[in-house]
């Protein structure tokens, strides 16, 4: 924001003091330039759905978003290059690139959903936003995966690589 002070002699007549000064104080917004807000970091679970959200942050001018864009970023390949996941065009429609992914990612608006979480999708995901007449825009979330607490009851068990689970002290009271 910018402040801008102006002072007008006389404005208020007080009977005790012969010369006044009053202050105006007008505020005006400074532009804010575009940008592509992300949340930095999003935890998700094993076998849970998650949400990477992402949303074009509009400037002084008004840009059309012609192109949405989800990478992720190849942390093992070389020169950690970014894989493309799926891409949103407004005249093309939706396309899903070939990786492992592939079954699983969809668009929710600009945001990014990825279903049935596994511990290999952690990893750093970028969403460009392409616009006219501004051009290109983007932001990186770090996915952090965990595994889901297992809260079983007295005799309970359960699945896990096809190993039993279970609580052999159970709940006391």
């Amino acid at each position: 924001l910018a402040y801008f002070i102006y002072l007008k002699p006389d404005f208020f007549l007080f009977s005790s003091l012969s010369s006044h000064y009053s202050v105006v104080i007008y505020l005006l917004a400074v532009f804010v330039a575009q940008r592509v807000e992300v949340s930095p970091e999003v935890t998700g679970y094993v076998g849970d759905d998650v949400t990477l959200h992402c949303q074009l942050i509009q400037g002084p001018t008004h840009t059309n978003i012609t192109q949405v864009q989800w990478a992720l970023q190849d942390e093992e390949g070389t020169g950690k290059k970014k894989v493309t996941l799926i891409v949103f065009n407004t005249m093309f429609g939706v396309n899903i690139s070939e990786s492992p992914l592939k079954e699983r990612v969809a668009f929710d608006k600009h945001s990014l959903v990825i279903k049935a979480l596994e511990m290999k999708d952690a990893g750093s995901y970028t969403c460009i936003i392409s616009t006219f007449p501004s051009g290109a825009f983007e932001g990186t979330t770090k996915l952090v995966v965990q595994g889901k607490n297992l809260n079983l009851l007295e005799g309970e068990c359960m699945f896990l690589h096809n190993i039993c689970i279970f609580d052999l002290l159970g709940q006391r009271d």
